[in-house]
């Protein structure tokens, strides 16, 4: 992700994720921060402020990371496994490898689950990335595309 001359990027096998700083003439770069447990395994990171959402601990949980200093404000302390994230006004859509769909809403200090459910049919693992067009939620899974009314 590339924002104000900053260039977030994660390499979950050696360093988790980092925080570059691009030079003004795009030739060179410092590192800001550097974060291993906030390792994003598909790259699905939301940014909504100064904050990002993605997974951490290798899938296990949702996490928010500060922009400005990559440290930790706060975690999902529900378990879960290798997370696809999407966003739509300001709500969190996480899409777990067993199916399981959560909607969350990010608080000062955590968050709230609003609601979930699970895509059900098909035999393999749930590693596709969810898509939001027009206040519907779009799920591939197998040879199976779901639609979702998400319009409030």
């Amino acid at each position: 992700i590339f924002r104000n001359g900053y260039l977030f990027t994660v390499d979950v096998w050696k360093s988790g994720s980092i925080m570059l700083k691009i030079s003004d003439d795009g030739k060179s770069y410092t590192e800001v921060w550097r974060n291993l447990q906030f390792d994003p395994q598909q790259g699905d990171v939301i940014v909504l402020g100064d904050r990002m959402y993605g997974s951490g601990n290798d899938g296990k949980k949702i996490m928010c990371v500060d922009w400005n200093t990559g440290k930790e404000m706060y975690s999902d302390s529900v378990r879960s496994e290798l997370i696809n994230m999407i966003s739509a006004e300001n709500l969190l859509y996480s899409y777990e490898l067993r199916g399981d769909f959560k909607l969350l809403k990010p608080t000062e200090n955590g968050f709230e689950k609003l609601g979930s459910f699970k895509i059900k049919g098909g035999t393999n693992l749930h590693c596709s990335h969810p898509v939001i067009k027009n206040k519907k939620l779009y799920v591939r899974h197998d040879n199976s595309l779901f639609v979702y009314d998400i319009a409030k």
